[in-house]
């Protein structure tokens, strides 16, 4: 019995782990300036926040790029898998 009681924490351990993960994403991904904007800028002294922020955008338009390319490259896996497997039959 031990053992399902251990199984059964674990198992509801990790559903409560990834809602707050995706509740959290979801919350960040809504307003993403804002939240640079007011925590990451905000530890920076005054003087330097302009180049904090300069730089934040510079690290989000690389993200986004690789983000992309990230999913033109699955995309493409996915498809020659696809035409592969139906071939295949």
């Amino acid at each position: 019995m031990a053992g399902v009681a251990v199984a059964a924490g674990a198992t509801f351990g990790l559903l409560g782990n990834l809602l707050v993960l995706t509740v959290s994403a979801l919350y960040l991904a809504a307003s993403p300036r804002t939240h640079t904007t007011a925590g990451l800028v905000a530890l920076v002294p005054p003087a330097r926040r302009p180049r904090a922020q300069e730089v934040l955008d510079a690290i989000g338009a690389q993200l986004r790029w690789w983000l992309i390319g990230r999913l033109v490259a699955m995309a493409a896996v996915g498809l020659i898998v696809g035409v592969g497997l139906w071939l295949y039959m």
